[in-house]
Parts: C-alpha cells; sequence; structure tokens
C-alpha cells in the first residue's frame, strides 16, 4: 500500500514539475556579441564608438501554436549612448504603424510587429539597434512594456489568442565607457606617493 502511494505521489510531483518547466515565462534579453545568448553588460572603448545590440525573447513554447505579434520599449540615458538605427527582424513582416522608433531627447526606443499564423516559438530574434557611445560614463538599457499606459494594449500575443505580456521577464543591461583618471588626480597621486617616499627614507 505504501509503495502504491509513493508511486501515485511520484507520478503526480513529477508531473506537477514537468508542467511547471513548460510552462516557465517567457524572457527577453540584451545580446551585444552575436551568440544569441542574453548579455548584461557591454564596455566601450571610447566615446564616439558605436555597437549594436539584438533584442531575443526566449522560452515561448508551443502550448499556445507559438507567437504572431511582439512589442516592447526600452528606455536608456541619452546623455551616454543614443540609438542610430532599429532593424525589426524579417520574420516579423507586419509593422506596427510607426514603429519601430525612437526618441534620443527622451532616450525610448519602440519596435512592435506581427506576422500571420503559425507562430514563432522558442528563442525569438525581435530587433537589431545600432547604438553610438556619445558620452563617458554609464547608461542602464531597461526593457518593458510596449505603451505601458495602455493596459488593454497588448503587444506579445500567440496564434491561439493568448497574451504573453505581463508574464514576460523583462531584460536589462548596462552599458559603461570607462572614465578616464583626471590629469590632476594623477598628479595628486604622484605627488603623494613622492611624499610618502621621502618620510620613508628620512626614518630610515
Amino acid at each position: 500500500m505504501l509503495k502504491k502511494f509513493l508511486l501515485v505521489f511520484l507520478t503526480v510531483f513529477m508531473a506537477l514539475g514537468l508542467a511547471s518547466v513548460a510552462s516557465a515565462a517567457p524572457v527577453t534579453y540584451f545580446d551585444f556579441n552575436g551568440d544569441t545568448l542574453a548579455d548584461t553588460s557591454l564596455f566601450i572603448e571610447n566615446v564616439g564608438d558605436t555597437f549594436s545590440a539584438d533584442i531575443y525573447i526566449s522560452g515561448v513554447d508551443d502550448s499556445y501554436n507559438g507567437l504572431i505579434s511582439m512589442g516592447l520599449q526600452f528606455s536608456y540615458d541619452y546623455t551616454q549612448v543614443n540609438v542610430m538605427s532599429i532593424t525589426t527582424d524579417p520574420a516579423w513582416y507586419l509593422l506596427m504603424a510607426g514603429l519601430p522608433s525612437f526618441d534620443n531627447t527622451a532616450g525610448i526606443a519602440e519596435m512592435g510587429a506581427g506576422k500571420l499564423a503559425p507562430g514563432l516559438t522558442g528563442t525569438i530574434l525581435l530587433a537589431s539597434v545600432d547604438f553610438e557611445c556619445v558620452d563617458m560614463g554609464f547608461s542602464e538599457l531597461v526593457m518593458g512594456e510596449l505603451y505601458p499606459h495602455a493596459p488593454s494594449f497588448d503587444a506579445f500575443v500567440s496564434a491561439l489568442g493568448h497574451v504573453y505580456d505581463k508574464e514576460i521577464g523583462y531584460g536589462t543591461a548596462g552599458v559603461t565607457q570607462v572614465v578616464p583618471i583626471p590629469g590632476a588626480a594623477l598628479l595628486l597621486g604622484s605627488g603623494l606617493i613622492g611624499l610618502f617616499g621621502l618620510k620613508r627614507k628620512f626614518r630610515g
């Protein structure tokens, strides 16, 4: 009897575990190096350098026959980086009116498009973005819902009408242009080292 109970319990536990794996929420992310994997940081050597990021969503299973529409926005510090262009992946051939778009005076970029069924599953490329580093410092790129102030708007929709917008884990990444040590600070530092060395010499 105990063996039978354990067998039933184990079967139910495994079924629940598999169900939770199958229904894991999709996530969006930035890929800076073209390997289709998520990147959360990037270092830029010089002001004026350009760089690119592919934007993906992963973890879309076929429970609802895949995605047939997508849309998101991301924010950035426009004093540090500017968007130069956004190219929607050709798989999304029904572009939403006015998208993609970006505003380098507000630090907001938006994209949205669709396709006809069948839907897309797995790891899906949404768009590619070209940036320029415009100043030294740090900018956080933060993804979020497209049109967050319009709660009735649905961006990520499956072929069966399932809306993913509230389920998605939206990605972030940091872009850093290393700030060099100012010349005055270098002089001060070398002077202090020199004084420390003289002090030790007189003590000896």
